[in-house]
C-alpha cells in the first residue's frame, strides 16, 4: 500500500480594487486580510499544512496577485493591493475559472486539491453588462472542481446582486452571503470578512470536505449572514 496522500484545502480570496475601495480605509483593511491569514496559519501549523490560498484582485480586469500557495512557506511574498478603474465581475469570474483550470491540472506534488472555496468581496455594483458577468459566473460554478462561492458585500454592494452569487444553495456544501451590517464602518466590515475567512480555515471541514462557515451567532461585529433561502 502506498503512502497516504494529503488532501489540501484550496481557498481563493477575490477582492474588488475599484476606485471606491480607496475610500474609508477599505483598501488598507483589505491589505490587512492576507497578512492576518498568514499570521493565523503560522500559529497553527497543522492547518497551514493543509490550506492553500490564492489572491485575485479585480477592477476593469482581474489579476492573480498570489498563486495558490502555502502562505507560511519561506520565500512567499505577500502582495499589496492597489486601486484601478472599473468593477468587472465577469473578469473576476473568468480569471478564477482560468486559475482553477491551472491549479487542478494533473501534476506531481505532496498533496491533492479538495473542492475549492471562493471568497468574493466587492463594495459596489458591477460595471459590466449583467448578461456577460452572469454567463461568466455560471461558467465558474460549472467547473469540474465544484467550487463553492461565498459572496461578501461591503459598503454600496447590493444585497440582491451579491445574494445571487451564493453557491451552492443546498446540501452539505451550501454557503451563505455576508453583508456589511447597518451602522458599520466600511473598513471594519472588510476586516470582519478576513475574520470570517480565518475562522473558516481553523474550523473542522464539513461533510463535503470543504470549509465550514461560522454561523450567525459566531460572526464578528460588522457583518450580517444571509441564508440561501432568503433569496429564493
Amino acid at each position: 500500500m502506498g503512502p497516504t496522500v494529503q488532501r489540501l484545502t484550496p481557498v481563493y480570496l477575490v477582492v474588488d480594487v475599484s476606485w471606491s475601495m480607496s475610500t474609508q480605509g477599505k483598501l488598507e483593511a483589505a491589505n490587512g486580510i492576507i497578512t492576518a491569514v498568514a499570521d493565523a496559519l503560522r500559529r497553527d501549523p497543522a492547518v497551514a499544512r493543509r490550506v492553500r490560498l490564492g489572491l485575485i484582485d479585480f477592477s476593469r480586469d482581474a489579476r492573480v496577485r498570489l498563486p495558490l500557495c502555502d502562505l507560511t512557506a519561506s520565500g512567499v511574498e505577500l502582495p499589496r493591493l492597489r486601486v484601478r478603474n472599473g468593477t468587472s465581475f465577469s473578469a473576476a469570474f473568468a480569471t478564477v475559472r482560468q486559475q482553477l483550470e491551472a491549479d487542478t491540472a494533473p501534476r506531481d506534488g505532496p498533496g491533492r486539491l479538495g473542492p475549492p472555496t471562493v471568497f468574493f468581496m466587492s463594495d459596489g455594483e458591477p460595471t459590466d453588462d449583467e448578461s456577460v458577468w452572469r454567463t461568466a459566473f455560471h461558467s465558474l460554478i460549472a467547473h469540474d472542481s465544484r467550487p463553492a462561492v461565498v459572496p461578501c458585500g461591503i459598503d454600496e454592494a447590493e444585497t440582491h446582486v451579491m445574494g445571487s452569487l451564493v453557491h451552492p444553495l443546498t446540501g452539505p456544501a451550501r454557503t451563505a452571503l455576508f453583508m456589511m451590517a447597518d451602522g458599520t464602518a466600511a473598513a471594519t466590515a472588510v476586516t470582519a470578512v478576513g475574520e470570517i475567512l480565518i475562522a473558516s480555515l481553523l474550523r473542522p471541514g464539513n461533510a463535503d470536505g470543504r470549509l465550514a462557515l461560522p454561523g450567525p451567532a459566531e460572526l464578528p461585529a460588522g457583518l450580517r449572514r444571509y441564508e440561501p433561502e432568503e433569496f429564493g
